[in-house]
Formats: structure tokens, C-alpha cells, sequence
């Protein structure tokens, strides 16, 4: 059995494995990492090779390279309906906004989601010679990791995982005997957090503060997963009037809603969403940053996104606030 790292080796971004053996060829996940606005891929893999590519969740770094076996091939993909839904959502949105080469198209992602097959949390998969088990990731909705079992050994693949239990999700549970290799990713394995329940704290009293001073607390969030999380603990402890989001997060919201099956709590996501405010309109953004509330948008980490007009707006007056939660 043979492990290649094609990318996210010593750096964040375009995660992709390639698992083989003699009679069978693997792709884990297959990324893209956007640096200094240029698209960065892993390393090369011949699709004509690949008996499947398992995909453990949307986010690009992730996904955002799969389209590109589709121009001459199709393998079969692997993921679950959700995921598989809201990474077309992810990468259309790719193509539209790119002002750089992308070395696929539409058609490839088309051609791309044809070829998916649904997969569920639980499902055991048998391909080749390799016995594959589906498992909570814990992560974002409809995220997996992938317990490969062959020739007597163990193999587990986490993509981005969480083992706490959110207020939208279960934790992934990793308690696993005799595992032989963890290809695991390490984005906060040097950091040691504040226990949830008081960051989750202080987190709303620090809101409370900004409120009662008639401010406005701007949180940039990715669209996918931290906007409705935000969201969810917002109204889990009380907050839920003068709630507003911008961006993508409407539309993944929508696609959640019809994947109840992946919540840990689908009727808070469902009440927090319906009490929500969605903004869509440029009077709109221009009105509430005068107002006192709570603005979610992306992007989550500044980089770009709507988030950075708001910003602006509130950036200049002591009693407003910037939350940063990715």
C-alpha cells in the first residue's frame, strides 16, 4: 500500500491523497489554495488511474480541484448529497468572481456532479480490494472522514474534523482501536482553546455590551457552516432581533434546510434562520450599518467579501465592533 501527499504538506490549503495498491487507486479530497489571488493545485494525478475520489467536505481547499479530472475523464465521486450540493454552490461561485485563469469551466463541473455518488455517514464501501467506512466528521454539515481497511491494516483519513459537539453539529468521535495510519489535518494542533462554554460566553456578553451601547457588531463568517452556527448560538442565548446576514450564507442555508438528517438540532437552525434578516440590496447594507445589530458576511477571514464594506462603515466609531470567529 502506497501514500502520496500531493498537497497540504506543511501548509493550509489544497488538501489531496492519493491511496493505491496493486489493484487499486484512490484520490482523498483534491483542493485548491488561493494565494496572493492565484490558484495553487496539488500535485498532478492521472485520472484515467483513479477508481474513485472521495471527497470529505465542500470547502475548496478541499474540492475546488476535482473539476479538473472531468475534462477528460469522469470517475465515479464519492461524497455525501449534501456536501456534493453545496460544493457546486462553492465553486460556481469560483468561476464567477475568479479574475485569474482557472483551468476548468462550467461543463467540467457539470460533468463533475453527474458522476457523484451519494454516500451517508455510516455506509460501508467496498472498492477493489479496499473496505471504506463512512464517519461523522463533525466538521461542517454533510463532512465525513474515511476509515480504509486493507491487507490487515487500518487507515484513517479525517479531512477537517471537530470532536465537540456545536450547536448545529455532533462531534466526531475518534476513540478508534488499532488504527495503523491518521492522515489527520493540523490547523490548530499547536493551539489550545478556551474550553467552548466560555468563549461561547463572553462571546455573547461582549454582543450584549456593543448592544446596549446602540453599536454594531459586524462577525465576518464563511458562508458555509460558521455564518449558521453563528447564528444558532446568537439565538440560543436570546439574541435574535436585529439579526442580519449578507452573502452566500443564504443560499447554503436554504440547501441545509433540506438535509435535516445532518443536524444535531435542526429546529434551532430552522427558528434562528426563519428569525434572521437576509440583505440584498445596497440601501439596505448602507441602512443597517447606521443601526444598532449584528451583521454576519463573508468573507471570514477579510481576505474579500461583502464583509469589507460594512467594515469600513463601522470601522470609525468607538462603539461599534469586530468579531473575528473563523
Amino acid at each position: 500500500m502506497k501514500i502520496e501527499v500531493l498537497g497540504a504538506a506543511m501548509e493550509i490549503g489544497r488538501s489531496a491523497i492519493k491511496l493505491s495498491t496493486d489493484n487499486s487507486k484512490l484520490l482523498l479530497d483534491y483542493g485548491v489554495l488561493i494565494h496572493r489571488d492565484e490558484p495553487k493545485f496539488p500535485l498532478p494525478v492521472s485520472s484515467r488511474d483513479l477508481n474513485a475520489i472521495l471527497l470529505t467536505h465542500a470547502h475548496l481547499d478541499h474540492s475546488g480541484g476535482i473539476p479538473l479530472f472531468y475534462a477528460s475523464s469522469k470517475p465515479k465521486l464519492l461524497t455525501t448529497k449534501l456536501t456534493g450540493e453545496i460544493t457546486n454552490l462553492l465553486i460556481k461561485d469560483l468561476i464567477k468572481i475568479s479574475s485569474y485563469y482557472l483551468p476548468y469551466e462550467f461543463l467540467e463541473l457539470n460533468y463533475m456532479l453527474k458522476s457523484i455518488e451519494p454516500i451517508e455517514i455510516g455506509d460501508e464501501l467496498r472498492i477493489k480490494d479496499l473496505n471504506i467506512y463512512v464517519l461523522n466528521a463533525g466538521h461542517v454539515p454533510g463532512s465525513v472522514m474515511f476509515l480504509i481497511r486493507a491487507y490487515g491494516k487500518k487507515i484513517l483519513y479525517t479531512g477537517d474534523f471537530n470532536t465537540i459537539d456545536t450547536k448545529m453539529l455532533h462531534g466526531a468521535k475518534i476513540n478508534f482501536p488499532d488504527i495503523d495510519v491518521i492522515i489527520m489535518e493540523g490547523t490548530y494542533a499547536t493551539v489550545d482553546h478556551e474550553e467552548r462554554s466560555i468563549v461561547e460566553a463572553n462571546f455573547i456578553n461582549s454582543i450584549h455590551e456593543v448592544i446596549n451601547s446602540n453599536g454594531t457588531v459586524v462577525i465576518p463568517a464563511f458562508s458555509v457552516g460558521r455564518s449558521q452556527e453563528i447564528l444558532c448560538v446568537l439565538y440560543h442565548h436570546g439574541i435574535r432581533d436585529r439579526i442580519f446576514i449578507d452573502g452566500m450564507a443564504k443560499t447554503a442555508s436554504t440547501i441545509f434546510l433540506d438535509h435535516p438528517q445532518y443536524f444535531r438540532d435542526y429546529k434551532l437552525l430552522s427558528d434562528a434562520l426563519k428569525k434572521a434578516t437576509w440583505v440584498d440590496s445596497w440601501s439596505k447594507r448602507r441602512k443597517i450599518c447606521k443601526e444598532s445589530g449584528v451583521i454576519i458576511a463573508p468573507a471570514g477571514m477579510l481576505k474579500g467579501g461583502i464583509v469589507r464594506f460594512y467594515v469600513k462603515k463601522i470601522a470609525k466609531e468607538e462603539r461599534n465592533a469586530i468579531f473575528l470567529v473563523s
